[in-house]
């Protein structure tokens, strides 16, 4: 056991010196940290590094964790790209971590569905295709950040425009808004529709199931 001022007497330690990080490790580093997609500008911008090589890198990663069977992965939403556990491997995630879906009512999920669909939108035209009032619903949506003011449209009184943004895109899984079901190409049945109900609001039962009803104050 060493006593007294042992300590002084070992030898001193030459310092590690630290190497510089690969592109691959500052890319993986930014994914990590990021409770968002990040996409390959914000990556370059962040890391002033040319788009090509961040792209190269974030391949390289990709591959590197398919390939290392981890349970992890490269998913790419909204645009850009994000680190994530693997689908699943959520039965197991839950038993220690609770994950509370996002919680819509049938009134906020037709909505975001015709802004989804008809955007950028004023909440006008909104309550013409539902015929109810739509400021609950569209209160409720901005506040779970699903949509966003996205300017005025330059008719008398300017209205509110509002459309989709990023974390719409994340929450439901979609890279872009061009993955958007089109009506067209759901099997739809007479049956299916009541005479006055949009082809858009018929596309809410194809859309991924990232949300649980809440009880809708609107009458529908």
């Amino acid at each position: 056991m060493l006593q007294g001022d042992s300590f002084s007497s070992l030898p001193a330690l030459d310092p590690v010196p630290m190497q510089e990080p690969k592109l691959t490790q500052l890319v993986e580093a930014l994914l990590f940290s990021s409770p968002k997609s990040l996409t390959l500008p914000e990556i370059a911008k962040a890391l002033h590094a040319d788009k090509d090589a961040v792209k190269d890198a974030w391949e390289e990663l990709g591959s590197f964790y398919r390939h290392s069977e981890r349970a992890f992965g490269l998913q790419k939403l909204a645009g850009g790209y994000l680190l994530a556990t693997e689908a699943h491997y959520k039965p197991w995630i839950t038993q220690i971590k609770e994950i509370r879906p996002l919680r819509l009512s049938a009134g906020a999920l037709e909505t975001l569905a015709i802004i989804a669909y008809k955007q950028p939108i004023t909440k006008a035209d909104m309550e013409e295709i539902r015929g109810v009032d739509a400021s609950y619903a569209v209160k409720s949506l901005l506040d779970k950040g699903l949509i966003r003011i996205a300017g005025r449209k330059e008719i008398p009184g300017r209205p509110l425009l509002y459309c989709t943004n990023r974390n719409f895109l994340e929450v439901f899984g979609f890279k872009s808004l061009g993955e958007l079901p089109r009506p067209e190409e759901l099997d739809l049945t007479e049956a299916d529709a009541e005479p006055d109900e949009a082809p858009e609001q018929l596309a809410l039962a194809n859309l991924p199931p990232a949300y649980a009803e809440e009880e809708d104050p609107t009458p529908n």
